[in-house]
């Protein structure tokens, strides 16, 4: 009998040791949470807390970065804020204006946000003669018509359009003018259209271009649909007309 509680007294002891060994006397291996929590001293650490045995990491000092919205000094691992006092202060350079905390030597640059003030309509050609930093109240005079230095024309698959230097606006907006295949004011391509396999074409008697003679029946079953399109050049020689037979043995929907 004493042997046995001898052996009990052994086992718990063993336990007892593994129990310690993975919850607060320490892991073999630690599990950090996935965020940061904050210290009693929030105002400048932060540290982590191990998952498996609730030990807290070494304290580490927080990592900021100004929130854009909030313009709060926002640590990125723990999303603690620090507040400043700013105040706001255009710059020399005309561009932009700074945040200064007026407690300390932080400072936030941002450029000028002139919004709705820049223009009086969609796509204008010029601004208004003054407008005003809706954040720091810096004003430009005689703006005059918008600016674009390089010259380079910005475009979707309908239209294109400058983008102001001064402003960031868009103007001088219009849709594409499409000659074989390419927009004559900004160069956009547009995307050419699969040509109608089975166009078949006849020279013409001054052997100067190609006339749509007729459609091949070959690949196509009877009472199909056929988008029809025609290439703008054949054998390197523009096609310039459609004969009067070519599609007789087609019924059209247009």
């Amino acid at each position: 009998m004493k042997r046995l509680f001898v052996i009990l007294a052994l086992c718990m002891c063993v336990a007892t040791c593994i129990l310690l060994a993975s919850c607060g006397g320490g892991c073999k291996e630690h599990s950090w949470t996935s965020y940061l929590l904050k210290d009693e001293d929030k105002d400048t650490y932060h540290y982590a807390v191990c998952v498996n045995c609730g030990e807290k990491g070494e304290k580490e000092a927080h990592e900021y970065k100004i929130d854009e919205i909030s313009r709060l000094n926002t640590c990125i691992k723990c999303q603690y804020q620090e507040y400043h006092d700013y105040e706001i202060v255009p710059n020399e350079d005309g561009e932009n204006h700074s945040f200064i905390c007026k407690d300390c030597d932080m400072v936030y640059v941002e450029k000028h946000n002139f919004g709705e003030s820049y223009t009086s309509f969609d796509f204008p050609t010029y601004h208004k003669n003054d407008v005003t930093c809706n954040n720091c109240g810096f004003v430009v005079s005689d703006v005059g018509d918008h600016k674009t230095e390089s010259q380079t024309w910005q475009s979707s698959e309908a239209a294109h359009w400058k983008v102001c230097d001064v402003c960031e606006r868009k103007y001088d907006y219009e849709l594409h003018n499409i000659i074989d295949g390419a927009c004559t004011i900004c160069s956009y391509k547009a995307e050419a259209l699969p040509v109608t396999e089975g166009l078949q074409f006849t020279l013409s008697e001054d052997e100067s271009y190609y006339i749509v003679s007729g459609l091949s029946m070959d690949n196509i079953e009877y009472g199909a649909s056929v988008d029809l399109i025609i290439p703008e050049t054949y054998e390197n020689k523009p096609v310039k007309a459609i004969g009067e037979s070519a599609f007789n043995n087609f019924y059209s929907n247009a």
